[in-house]
């Protein structure tokens, strides 16, 4: 009623009698009237047809037809133009076929792909980016807005298209997947000043951020402890004053300021740095974290912050570890003979039982670290066994533990520690099958330091 816009009358009858279109309109909203009373009738139809419907929309609430509290709106679009401006149509006249349109821009679009793809490849790649391409092409303008048809432009890969909004997809897809990787170094080329390329710009900046938190955790790692500072970072509590059973190994470096001396400093810390790398490595892959290090002195443990659940195995894997030392220690040896440098030796003392874990330090810094006898007697059976000649030695409570898998030869102790072990080779493992196997293997590397 409020609207007193003028409009051509709606038609219903003809002159002679015949129904048209208008009447059969009418007819079909009295039919959905009576069998399902609707709140609300859509017609999504062309633009073109919006006089028309405003007509019969009109016509429906003034004969009574519908009440005013069910909605009648007309939703109109605009038609798909050829490069005349004109509705699209084949040759003859005809409405264009939705396979028609997607073959129009299969030939465009498989001129760009790269002419390496061929085969089912190139064809199954041309589809999928077709079809792409005519439904963003096609839901791109506003409902109302007619457009022409253009496959050229549609299939281009610059701009707003199909192609170009997928090469972006992929690409932020790769680079997602090298975030997951942590590789927050690549970045993506700003196209576009869109949606686009405000989220690239979005992503870009994220992968500073995160570079520059790798950065800090690299420095953090590299001057604590790695395996503590995930388990914190992670959220997890490391409780402290928690007394735990765990095997440790003490590692020295037999005569290391003799033969470095502080007069070549920097050739000593070179030295100590390729050793501990190798070192750290044989730790990490036996499950053990290295506790501390300090000059030519390195100690790690098993059980404490890391633990197989059993002193049995963590009381292997640290005799492990120092087997696989011996055989690093050997092939570095190798490595700086080659090259005409000094040889190194280690000597390492293991032993097992109750250690007190937690965090030690003040206010501003604190390490989480163990304490106890066991470390000392690690540290005591290192420095009996040095006269001996071999290079690991372990206590009788590390034996216990790990007897059955050993080979090794009983030394006389003292009277704190009465019985120690020389650690000869795992059962079963390629090398020293005896006490004078392993001292002519390791005695080759004394007569080069000797030398």
């Amino acid at each position: 009623d409020d609207d007193k816009t003028e409009i051509p009358p709606l038609m219903v009858i003809k002159s002679d009698g015949a129904t048209i279109y208008g009447t059969r309109d009418l007819g079909t909203i009295y039919s959905r009237m009576e069998r399902f009373n609707p709140d609300e009738i859509l017609y999504v139809v062309d633009q073109r047809q919006g006089m028309y419907f405003e007509q019969v929309i009109r016509g429906s609430y003034i004969s009574g037809l519908v009440p005013p509290t069910t909605k009648l709106e007309f939703l109109g679009f605009g038609t798909m133009n050829g490069s005349d401006g004109k509705p699209f149509k084949t040759r003859d006249g005809g409405v264009m076929q939705l396979n028609d349109l997607i073959n129009m821009i299969y030939v465009e679009i498989e001129k760009k792909i790269k002419p390496e793809i061929n085969g089912e490849e190139r064809k199954q790649i041309a589809e999928k980016l077709a079809i792409a391409t005519l439904k963003y092409s096609d839901l791109l303008p506003y409902r109302r807005t007619d457009y022409n048809f253009d496959p050229v432009k549609f299939s281009s890969l610059e701009g707003k298209t199909g192609p170009y909004i997928l090469y972006g997809n992929v690409r932020m897809k790769s680079l997602l997947s090298k975030v997951e990787n942590k590789d927050y170094k690549i970045r993506l080329k700003t196209r576009t000043h869109d949606e686009v390329g405000y989220l690239t710009e979005s992503v870009n900046k994220m992968q500073d951020i995160l570079l520059e938190r790798q950065l800090q955790n690299q420095v953090f790692n590299k001057y604590s402890n790695s395996i503590i500072a995930e388990k914190v970072v992670n959220g997890e509590q490391l409780l402290s004053g928690i007394n735990k059973n765990a095997s440790v190994l003490y590692l020295n470096v037999k005569d290391f300021s003799k033969q470095f001396g502080v007069e070549d400093s920097p050739k000593a810390v070179k030295v100590l740095n390729e050793l501990y790398t190798q070192v750290a490595g044989c730790v990490e892959k036996t499950g053990g974290y290295v506790d501390n290090f300090y000059g030519d002195t390195l100690v790690a443990m098993w059980g404490t912050v890391q633990t197989t659940g059993s002193p049995v195995s963590d009381a292997w894997n640290c005799v492990r570890c120092a087997l696989l030392i011996r055989v690093a220690v050997y092939e570095i040896n190798m490595h700086r003979k080659a090259l005409g440098k000094s040889l190194i030796q280690v000597c390492m003392g293991i032993s097992s039982g109750i250690v007190t874990s937690g965090e030690i330090g003040f206010s501003q810094r604190t390490d989480y670290t163990a304490f106890g006898s066991v470390i000392m007697d690690a540290k005591k059976v290192r420095n009996m066994g040095k006269a001996f000649g071999t290079d690991i030695f372990i206590t009788k409570a590390t034996y216990d533990l790990v007897c059955s898998k050993i080979v090794t030869e009983q030394l006389t102790g003292d009277a704190e520690i009465q019985d120690i072990y020389a650690v000869i080779n795992a059962i079963g493992l390629k090398g020293p099958g005896n006490t004078e196997d392993l001292k002519n293997f390791l005695e080759l590397i004394q007569k080069e330091i000797r030398n």
